[in-house]
Protein backbone atom coordinates (compact mmCIF):
# COMPACT_ATOMS: atom_id res chain seq x y z
CA UNK A 1 0.00 0.00 0.00
CA UNK A 2 2.62 2.17 1.11
CA UNK A 3 4.39 1.68 -2.38
CA UNK A 4 1.16 2.30 -4.21
CA UNK A 5 0.86 5.79 -2.68
CA UNK A 6 4.10 6.70 -2.94
CA UNK A 7 3.66 5.99 -7.25
CA UNK A 8 0.59 7.91 -6.88
CA UNK A 9 1.48 10.83 -5.27
CA UNK A 10 4.97 10.53 -7.84
CA UNK A 11 2.16 10.87 -10.77
CA UNK A 12 -0.11 13.46 -9.52
CA UNK A 13 3.09 15.15 -8.77
CA UNK A 14 4.76 15.09 -12.10
CA UNK A 15 1.21 15.13 -14.00
CA UNK A 16 -1.38 17.29 -12.71
CA UNK A 17 -0.81 21.15 -12.98
CA UNK A 18 -3.04 23.91 -12.25
CA UNK A 19 -6.21 24.62 -13.97
CA UNK A 20 -6.52 21.23 -15.59
CA UNK A 21 -10.26 19.03 -14.77
CA UNK A 22 -9.47 15.43 -13.03
CA UNK A 23 -11.57 12.46 -11.50
CA UNK A 24 -10.52 10.99 -8.72
CA UNK A 25 -12.91 7.77 -8.94
CA UNK A 26 -12.94 5.82 -5.84
CA UNK A 27 -11.78 9.02 -3.70
CA UNK A 28 -12.06 7.03 -1.14
CA UNK A 29 -11.01 9.37 2.21
CA UNK A 30 -10.26 12.22 -0.44
CA UNK A 31 -6.47 11.88 0.45
CA UNK A 32 -5.42 11.78 -3.69
CA UNK A 33 -8.50 14.28 -4.05
CA UNK A 34 -7.18 16.89 -1.71
CA UNK A 35 -3.16 16.77 -3.28
CA UNK A 36 -4.88 17.61 -6.67
CA UNK A 37 -6.85 20.03 -5.44
CA UNK A 38 -3.81 21.89 -3.51
CA UNK A 39 -2.58 21.72 -6.72
CA UNK A 40 -5.39 23.87 -8.47
CA UNK A 41 -6.97 21.08 -10.46
CA UNK A 42 -10.49 21.10 -10.33
CA UNK A 43 -11.37 17.60 -9.22
CA UNK A 44 -14.72 15.76 -9.95
CA UNK A 45 -14.59 13.41 -6.65
CA UNK A 46 -16.61 10.28 -7.45
CA UNK A 47 -17.64 7.55 -5.08
CA UNK A 48 -20.55 5.07 -5.02
CA UNK A 49 -20.95 5.93 -1.46
CA UNK A 50 -21.79 8.75 0.18
CA UNK A 51 -19.67 8.23 3.48
CA UNK A 52 -17.19 8.40 1.30
CA UNK A 53 -17.49 11.55 -0.22
CA UNK A 54 -18.68 13.00 3.36
CA UNK A 55 -15.14 12.19 4.57
CA UNK A 56 -13.41 13.73 1.56
CA UNK A 57 -15.64 16.79 2.23
CA UNK A 58 -14.27 16.79 5.98
CA UNK A 59 -10.72 16.08 4.77
CA UNK A 60 -10.79 19.37 2.62
CA UNK A 61 -9.91 22.60 3.34
CA UNK A 62 -12.21 25.44 2.27
CA UNK A 63 -10.07 26.62 -0.38
CA UNK A 64 -9.13 23.04 -1.37
CA UNK A 65 -13.29 22.21 -1.51
CA UNK A 66 -13.65 25.43 -3.83
CA UNK A 67 -11.36 23.18 -6.53
CA UNK A 68 -13.87 20.14 -6.04
CA UNK A 69 -17.20 18.73 -6.97
CA UNK A 70 -18.17 15.92 -5.08
CA UNK A 71 -20.49 13.41 -7.21
CA UNK A 72 -22.04 9.57 -5.97
CA UNK A 73 -21.73 7.82 -9.11
CA UNK A 74 -21.46 4.13 -9.79
CA UNK A 75 -18.96 3.92 -12.44
CA UNK A 76 -20.44 0.52 -13.84
CA UNK A 77 -24.12 2.76 -14.62
CA UNK A 78 -22.37 5.92 -15.65
CA UNK A 79 -19.80 7.64 -17.50
CA UNK A 80 -17.22 9.82 -16.03
CA UNK A 81 -17.28 13.67 -17.24
CA UNK A 82 -14.68 14.61 -19.49
CA UNK A 83 -11.50 15.29 -17.91
CA UNK A 84 -7.45 15.70 -18.76
CA UNK A 85 -7.03 12.96 -16.14
CA UNK A 86 -8.76 10.08 -13.93
CA UNK A 87 -7.37 8.23 -10.94
CA UNK A 88 -8.98 5.05 -10.43
CA UNK A 89 -7.12 3.97 -7.50
CA UNK A 90 -8.48 0.95 -5.40
CA UNK A 91 -11.10 0.77 -7.91
CA UNK A 92 -10.94 -1.78 -10.27
CA UNK A 93 -10.18 -4.98 -7.49
CA UNK A 94 -13.70 -4.39 -6.74
CA UNK A 95 -15.63 -4.41 -10.12
CA UNK A 96 -15.97 -7.63 -11.93
CA UNK A 97 -16.52 -6.15 -15.13
CA UNK A 98 -13.28 -4.84 -16.37
CA UNK A 99 -14.79 -4.37 -19.88
CA UNK A 100 -17.76 -1.79 -18.23
CA UNK A 101 -15.70 -0.08 -16.01
CA UNK A 102 -13.44 0.69 -19.25
CA UNK A 103 -16.12 1.91 -21.69
CA UNK A 104 -17.96 4.39 -18.36
CA UNK A 105 -14.20 5.68 -18.17
CA UNK A 106 -12.02 5.82 -20.85
CA UNK A 107 -13.62 7.70 -23.82
CA UNK A 108 -13.88 10.53 -21.22
CA UNK A 109 -9.90 10.89 -20.60
CA UNK A 110 -6.86 11.59 -22.10
CA UNK A 111 -4.61 9.58 -18.87
CA UNK A 112 -6.04 7.01 -16.87
CA UNK A 113 -4.05 5.41 -13.72
CA UNK A 114 -5.24 2.44 -12.44
CA UNK A 115 -4.56 -0.72 -10.31
CA UNK A 116 -5.86 -4.07 -10.75
CA UNK A 117 -4.96 -7.70 -9.08
CA UNK A 118 -3.75 -9.98 -11.29
CA UNK A 119 -4.87 -13.10 -12.15
CA UNK A 120 -1.98 -14.65 -12.96
CA UNK A 121 -0.71 -14.40 -9.51
CA UNK A 122 -0.53 -17.18 -7.60
CA UNK A 123 -1.32 -15.78 -4.31
CA UNK A 124 -4.46 -14.21 -6.37
CA UNK A 125 -5.39 -17.69 -7.46
CA UNK A 126 -5.65 -19.05 -4.41
CA UNK A 127 -7.90 -16.10 -2.94
CA UNK A 128 -10.16 -16.66 -5.80
CA UNK A 129 -10.18 -20.73 -4.85
CA UNK A 130 -10.88 -20.03 -1.67
CA UNK A 131 -14.12 -17.66 -0.57
CA UNK A 132 -12.60 -17.53 2.93
CA UNK A 133 -9.20 -16.24 2.23
CA UNK A 134 -11.38 -13.48 -0.26
CA UNK A 135 -12.69 -11.56 2.79
CA UNK A 136 -12.80 -8.20 0.93
CA UNK A 137 -14.77 -9.23 -2.43
CA UNK A 138 -12.02 -8.40 -4.35
CA UNK A 139 -12.15 -9.45 -8.27
CA UNK A 140 -9.19 -10.41 -10.27
CA UNK A 141 -8.18 -9.70 -14.03
CA UNK A 142 -5.98 -11.07 -17.04
CA UNK A 143 -3.41 -9.16 -17.94
CA UNK A 144 -4.20 -9.67 -21.46
CA UNK A 145 -7.60 -8.79 -20.77
CA UNK A 146 -6.71 -4.99 -19.39
CA UNK A 147 -4.00 -4.85 -22.01
CA UNK A 148 -7.00 -5.47 -25.17
CA UNK A 149 -9.22 -3.29 -22.97
CA UNK A 150 -6.52 -0.67 -23.00
CA UNK A 151 -5.90 -1.10 -26.83
CA UNK A 152 -10.07 -1.32 -27.60
CA UNK A 153 -10.15 1.97 -26.57
CA UNK A 154 -7.21 3.51 -28.71
CA UNK A 155 -4.94 3.91 -25.50
CA UNK A 156 -1.29 2.42 -24.35
CA UNK A 157 0.18 1.56 -21.40
CA UNK A 158 2.93 4.13 -20.21
CA UNK A 159 4.50 2.94 -17.00
CA UNK A 160 3.43 -0.54 -15.39
CA UNK A 161 4.69 -0.85 -11.97
CA UNK A 162 4.02 -4.49 -10.34
CA UNK A 163 2.66 -3.51 -6.82
CA UNK A 164 1.68 -6.48 -4.23
CA UNK A 165 -0.65 -8.96 -6.23
CA UNK A 166 -1.03 -6.56 -9.37
CA UNK A 167 -0.03 -3.67 -11.27
CA UNK A 168 -0.32 -0.06 -11.50
CA UNK A 169 -0.77 1.17 -14.57
CA UNK A 170 -1.16 4.53 -16.37
CA UNK A 171 -2.75 4.25 -19.98
CA UNK A 172 -2.77 7.69 -22.37
CA UNK A 173 -4.75 7.91 -25.49
CA UNK A 174 -2.42 7.04 -28.07
CA UNK A 175 -2.80 11.17 -29.93
CA UNK A 176 -2.00 11.97 -26.09
CA UNK A 177 1.20 9.65 -25.85
CA UNK A 178 3.29 11.31 -28.29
Amino acid sequence: MARRHDLVCCFIDETIRSGMVVADIGCGNGIYTKIMAAKGAHVHAIDFAEAALDLTRRNLTPKELGNVSLARVNVLDTAIPKVDVALAVGVLPYIKSAATFFQHVMPSTKILLFNYLSRANILNVIRQKFDVLNVRGVHCHGDKEIQNLIQVHECAVSRRHRIATGFLIEARKISAAR
